[in-house]
């Protein structure tokens, strides 16, 4: 029997100690998802996957059994998933995940380092290095627990059964052994021989005979009983057992399902930001993507734009024809062209100077204003004598 009990007790300290091992949360990325250091982006995407679909709020918040409840229910869940998805998240992004990679070596080497030296100075002893004092004092703990339980709750449990079980005859005969040897106890009490009284002297009355019936004490008068105080009024424990009633079960069940919801809820907020946070990055990203597209566009321009003015000398001569360009901040510009010259030259020698603003026309301040639409056409087309020209803002 004791050998029995002392098997039962080191099973249930397996278990308990099974417990305790897999309600320890993960203490890096690497095991919150269960790869390998060495592993790629495909293998983090499948483990993260895996580890999602496992540990999922709502997928949790649908089990039940004193196993599940044992391991630590849809908290235990919501903590796992939330380490899933941050470790997706680090071990996704390659700068990311360098930077972590050299923080966790950082912190194993100093872990590594404390241990020898705590070797190094006679700290380690006889004792081998998995040996944990609070690890033990658990175990121990746990083994006398167990046991106790085992002594007065299950073994009377299994005794009870056991009872229950036998047949109603060896129930029966074991009642009559007990009450013949009780009778045979009283029996031999009686037969014993009574001391003889001395000579001379009457013998003593029997004193079962003449005892006086037992006194019996007065029963005190109730005193009033005092008005009890207002349940509120007291701590929990010293309330009247009518406002100490056991909670209520539906309302158990709806605080959980509150719990699961608010954990639900909070996990569906965090999902939608993480989304929206993505989608403003990716539009930020293509805004930038899309300026430095215009700027180097207008570089281009620009550039081909002093090409053709280097190759294109000043005009001397009568076919000479002085424009004269004035721009919204700062000197005007001046060239000579020929008369020739198509308008789009003069566009290009403003654009060349690099003071106009990047989206600009030219309009022409001679009688009647008007703005240079046809950049084919001659200088010729805007009369003879000088030509003010006057730069407008497009973009303004």
């Amino acid at each position: 029997m004791a050998g029995a009990r002392f098997a039962v007790a080191c099973a249930v300290a397996a278990v308990a100690a099974t417990v305790f091992l897999a309600r320890k949360d993960p203490t890096d990325h690497y095991s919150a998802l269960g790869v390998d250091r060495r592993a790629t982006k495909e293998e983090v995407r499948a483990a993260y996957k895996q580890a999602a679909l496992k540990f999922h709020p709502d997928k949790c918040a649908s089990k039940r059994g004193l196993w599940h409840a044992l391991l630590g229910g849809a908290a235990r869940c919501a903590r796992r998933f939330h380490a899933a998805s941050a470790a997706e998240e680090v071990l996704s992004d390659d700068a990311k995940r360098i930077e972590y990679d050299v923080e966790l070596a950082r912190i194993e080497f100093e872990r590594n380092a404390r241990r020898q030296r705590h070797h190094a100075y006679g700290g380690g002893g006889l004792l081998p290095d998995w040996f944990r004092p609070g690890l033990v004092v658990y175990y121990l703990f746990v083994a006398c627990l167990c046991l106790v339980i085992w002594t007065y709750a299950v073994a009377p449990v299994l005794r009870g059964a056991k009872r229950a079980v036998e047949p109603k005859q060896v129930a029966a005969d074991r009642s009559a052994a007990r009450m013949a040897a009780v009778r045979r106890q009283q029996e031999a009490l009686s037969a014993a021989p009574r001391r003889p009284a001395p000579v001379g002297r009457p013998p003593a009355p029997d004193a079962r005979d003449t005892a006086p019936p037992p006194r019996r004490r007065p029963v005190p008068a109730p005193a009033p009983t005092p008005p009890l105080p207002q349940p509120g009024l007291l701590p929990p424990l010293l309330q009247p057992p009518a406002a100490r009633r056991p909670p209520d079960a539906s309302a158990e069940r709806e605080s959980s399902a509150d719990e699961a919801r608010r954990i639900r809820s909070e996990t569906d907020d965090a999902y939608a930001r993480s989304l929206a946070e993505d989608q403003r990055k990716e539009e930020q990203r293509a805004a930038e993507d899309a300026e430095a597209a215009r700027e180097q566009v207008i570089r281009d321009r620009r550039e081909a734009a002093r090409q053709l003015l280097a190759a294109t000398p000043e005009a001397t001569g009568p076919t000479a024809k002085r424009v004269r360009v004035r721009l919204p901040e700062g000197q005007p510009l001046a060239r000579t062209f020929s008369y020739l010259d198509p308008i789009s030259l003069v566009r290009s020698f403003v654009d060349a100077s690099g003071r106009a603003p990047d989206n600009f026309d030219l309009v022409y301040v001679g009688p009647p204003m008007r703005t240079l639409d046809d950049d084919d056409a001659p200088l010729s087309s805007l009369g003879p004598g000088p030509v003010a020209l006057m730069v407008t803002d497009l973009d303004a």
